[in-house]
């Protein structure tokens, strides 16, 4: 039987088994050829995709950034300023621009009712300063903004972040771990609040006290001390 092997008429069987073989090899390499095309355009258009998904997660986050301490500074860190006659030690370099009494609005996110009324008494706390009055409020350019989320048991239990700008504070955020506080007693609530907007005012911690503050790691209490509040007169009545 002759047949047509691409090239001449022909009836020599190793010839037919030799275009066989061509034609099933053209067929593979277009096949891998089609299947190389479909696979680099997926490639293409999936890559960057998943880059945009990684980037999105990564800018979400799980809540606010983990910190060494419970006061993050954005600029420069712990520092000791003078008046002339005394030395503020418990200055975290950073304080509120303004002449006394400096007016600091604190806007409340916070949605449980134990947390929210710690802030209430916090604020009121910090307000007996002759120098400071922190106030509850709407917000505004000039203020606290105090946040609460279930940020897990890696995290602290609360912090401060604070942003400088040309020296002076431009915004504080306060985030309060509910997985730790949540369930906290009313004393721990006020505790926490009263640190961290202590720390919000421009105060570092106070060692070595000899009376209960809250800015005090060894002799904590739900409210500033006279060296807290004598602190803040060094700072803002420079």
């Amino acid at each position: 039987m002759a047949f047509w092997n691409g090239r001449h008429w022909t009836t020599d069987p190793k010839e037919q088994d030799s275009q066989a073989r061509l034609t099933r090899s053209r067929g593979r390499r277009r096949r891998r050829t089609w299947f190389d095309w479909i696979m680099t355009a997926t490639m293409i258009v999936a890559l960057p995709l998943a880059a945009v998904a990684a980037t999105e997660r990564a800018t979400a986050g799980p809540g606010a950034p983990s910190l060494d301490g419970d006061v993050g500074i954005s600029t420069d860190g712990v520092a000791a300023t003078s008046d002339g006659t005394a030395t503020a030690m418990q200055w975290a370099g950073y304080e509120w621009r303004g002449r006394p009494p400096v007016q600091v609005g604190v806007k409340s996110y916070l949605t449980s009712p134990g947390l929210a009324s710690a802030a209430v008494a916090a604020a009121a706390s910090w307000s007996r300063s002759a120098v400071v009055d922190v106030v509850m409020s709407a917000g505004g350019k000039r203020g606290i903004e105090i946040y609460e989320g279930d940020y897990g048991p890696d995290q602290h239990a609360a912090w401060t972040i604070v942003t400088k700008r040309n020296g002076y504070v431009s915004a504080v955020r306060i985030f309060i771990n509910t997985f730790k506080l949540g369930t906290a007693s009313p004393w721990v609530m006020e505790f926490a609040l009263c640190h961290e907007i202590g720390h919000a005012l421009g105060l570092d911690h106070q060692m070595a006290a000899t009376e209960a503050s809250c800015l005090s790691p060894d002799v904590p209490g739900t409210s500033p001390n006279a060296t807290d509040y004598q602190q803040l007169e060094i700072i803002y009545h420079r």
